[in-house]
């Protein structure tokens, strides 16, 4: 069994990074519940709340999208030096501006029936 090429170019410590990243946003969207009661964003929340779990959201809401970020470019510059800068963009078209215009509609009458 050969690896491919795309595979064996992996930087894979950076790919467990960004699954680290992700988890943590799980970790903090959660725990936003049981912030204390003036912080928290959430219809549903924990009328004692929690100073441990404000500070921990706190410590991960510092660096997680700002890490996001530097990986997404990083992860792009690759991109586009091993396809191009057309294969580039019409591959994040697909991927991203495609989904989000086709449900963006849905996004929007389910926020308004939650939030209205």
């Amino acid at each position: 069994m050969t690896v491919s090429e795309s595979e064996s170019d992996r930087v894979h410590y950076l790919d467990n990074l960004r699954a680290l990243a992700m988890l943590l946003g799980v970790y903090l969207h959660g725990a936003l519940a049981y912030a204390e009661p003036s912080r928290s964003i959430w219809l549903a929340t924990d009328p004692q709340g929690s100073r441990l779990v404000d500070a921990s959201i706190w410590c991960i809401h510092l660096f997680r999208m700002n890490l996001f970020f530097l990986l997404a470019g990083y992860f792009a510059k690759l991109l586009i030096e091993r396809k191009g800068i057309g294969p580039f963009l019409r591959n994040r078209a697909t991927r991203i501006a495609l989904p989000f215009v086709s449900f963006w509609p849905v996004l929007w009458a389910a926020m308004a029936i939650v939030f209205v």
